[in-house]
């Protein structure tokens, strides 16, 4: 033996809960928790909780009047490249800051979403979020309602050089989402990402979905 015990990785708590008589070990993986929001206050502007997103939002639309927000079908191929031209400007932003972060994987999931759009936009209620400032295109969001009243987030992208444009598509798409009575948001993990568990939490979640590493033993090691 080589001492190593197997786990399950990414159990949610509803799977633990049916654990307990079996002598098997559940630890909280807190790094791969989903982070998920009340549609309701994202989309309202008079939110008390999230008044500095909100102010950004107003700064926002004070200097790009001219912003247009539109909902697309993934299944739309005039958007496609501009999402590419974009992802890539903010790749480069992105390693300009942090030589060491991998942008391959990422794009390999875009382009892989994209080229399959029909397949995986057939049956299932998948949009893409568009913010155009002449043109150009400048943040996109990929979000999809998975059940009724429930939406998931899959990618979101913007150009930083335009200060409060991922404050201004978050909500937007809220606002697109409470009008389809749709009530919970899920934004996914932050991968143990200390930037993006800043910014997640500072959206104020209304509930986390929690999600456990599963053994025979209890693990020392949580970053299996």
């Amino acid at each position: 033996s080589s001492g190593i015990q197997p786990v399950l990785h990414f159990v949610p708590e509803e799977s633990v809960r049916e654990l307990h008589a079996s002598g098997l070990v559940a630890t909280e993986d807190k790094s791969s928790f989903d982070y998920v929001y009340s549609v309701a206050k994202l989309a309202d502007p008079e939110n008390a909780g999230l008044k500095v997103k909100h102010r950004l939002v107003s700064t926002f639309l004070k200097l790009y009047p001219d912003v247009q927000f539109e909902i697309r079908s993934l299944t739309d191929a005039s958007v496609h490249q501009q999402m590419m031209v974009l992802f890539k400007k903010w790749g480069e932003r992105k390693k300009a800051r942090n030589s060491a972060y991998d942008l391959a994987h990422e794009e390999s999931a875009i382009l892989r979403l994209l080229s399959r759009a029909d397949a995986i936009s057939f049956g299932t209620d998948i949009f893409v979020s568009c913010a155009f400032l002449r043109g150009e295109m400048i943040g996109f969001g990929v979000d999809e309602i998975v059940q009724k009243q429930y939406a998931l987030s899959h990618f979101i992208k913007g150009d930083i050089a335009y200060r409060g444009i991922y404050e201004f598509i978050n909500e937007r798409i809220a606002q697109h989402l409470l009008a389809h009575d749709v009530h919970l948001w899920n934004w996914e993990q932050d991968l143990d990402i200390e930037g993006l568990r800043k910014m997640k939490s500072t959206y104020h979640p209304a509930e986390f979905f929690k999600k456990y590493f599963v053994s025979e033993f209890p693990i020392a090691d949580k970053t299996l």
